[in-house]
């Protein structure tokens, strides 16, 4: 599976958006965002809004902790078919750090 977030700007004197934030509903929105997976038999609907961009880094961050954790999961289960992950498991550090670990 493939999860998807895209950001985008828009212009506030010719377009719909909402004044506020459609996450925190409490600051102005900066960009039209879309978030959804793909590459999946049950792949969920896109999630199409506006948000502020502190919303927007909060929505990247949980993007991110899915994203190590999947790439957590695909080094275990490489380990476990005896395959040497050494390379791997340094890159998956030098990208995420401890981000997203439980």
């Amino acid at each position: 599976m493939r999860n998807e977030l895209c950001f985008s700007t828009f212009d506030p004197l010719f377009s719909d958006a909402p004044s506020l934030c459609d996450i925190c509903e409490t600051k102005p929105s900066v960009f039209q965002f879309e978030s959804g997976s793909t590459e999946s038999e049950t792949a969920t609907r896109p999630v199409k809004g506006y948000c502020c961009a502190s919303c927007a880094v909060q929505l990247l961050n949980k993007l991110q902790d899915a994203e190590s954790l999947a790439w957590a999961a695909e080094e275990v289960s490489v380990q476990k078919d005896g395959m040497d992950v050494s390379d791997f498991h340094t890159r998956r550090l030098a990208t995420f750090g401890t981000h997203g670990h439980n």
